[in-house]
């Protein structure tokens, strides 16, 4: 994918890694890779963003207090509309933004006081192509690509090949991003295909 990322590209370039002939020139257009990859899209790249803290997709938020729980906490404090998911509080800069609480439905129950610092990853990403790093957009085709493939080709998913390639990709992605942070407690890189784990001795993405 070169030039200004677009998600017309990268569902070209899904398309094209599954050996299929079709190609679109708008995603809300009536062939059947444009109606597939409608189908496919926002779940597939939520699904990738939901995966990592990626720091493109992070947003901050103070949240204001609503009415107590029936039982257990003090207080609720509604989700950002726009979350995919919620980050751990850290310290930061000396402060501590940590609170003792959990998730129930859309809502952070806690007895901390308001307003409650939170990070998490924004749902706004999904669509904003334009903001993803190239190594993001790469292992994202390939996600689209795997979750398309029946569908659109009949087949039941990427290759093993490819589904090794994806798997590189996604790591690889995730390590960028972790080197962008300049932090080192990223957690660890986790991999997404269900065969990888027994696969032994490296992996050169570029092999044919």
């Amino acid at each position: 994918m070169s030039g200004q990322l677009t998600k017309t590209g990268i569902v070209n370039a899904a398309a094209a890694l599954l050996g299929s002939s079709q190609r679109i020139t708008d995603i809300q257009g009536e062939n059947k890779l444009a109606i597939c990859a409608r189908a496919f899209w926002s779940l597939s790249i939520r699904a990738l963003l939901a995966d990592h803290p990626w720091n493109f997709g992070i947003e901050r938020a103070l949240l204001n207090a609503g009415p107590a729980p029936a039982w257990g906490y003090e207080r609720t404090f509604a989700l950002p509309a726009d979350c995919v998911r919620l980050l751990p509080s850290r310290i930061i800069d000396g402060r501590e933004f940590y609170y003792d609480g959990e998730v129930e439905g859309k809502s952070i129950l806690s007895d901390a006081k308001a307003p409650l610092a939170i990070r998490y990853i924004s749902v706004a990403t999904i669509d904003n192509v334009q903001a993803w790093p190239a190594t993001f957009a790469k292992a994202a085709t390939y996600v689209l690509a795997d979750d398309m493939a029946e569908d659109l080709t009949g087949a039941s998913g990427l290759s093993e090949k490819q589904s090794q390639k994806a798997d590189y990709w996604i790591k690889r992605a995730k390590r960028v991003d972790g080197l962008e942070s300049q932090r080192g407690n990223r957690g660890p890189v986790t991999r997404r295909s269900r065969w990888l784990q027994s696969m032994r001795g490296p992996f050169n993405p570029h092999a044919d």
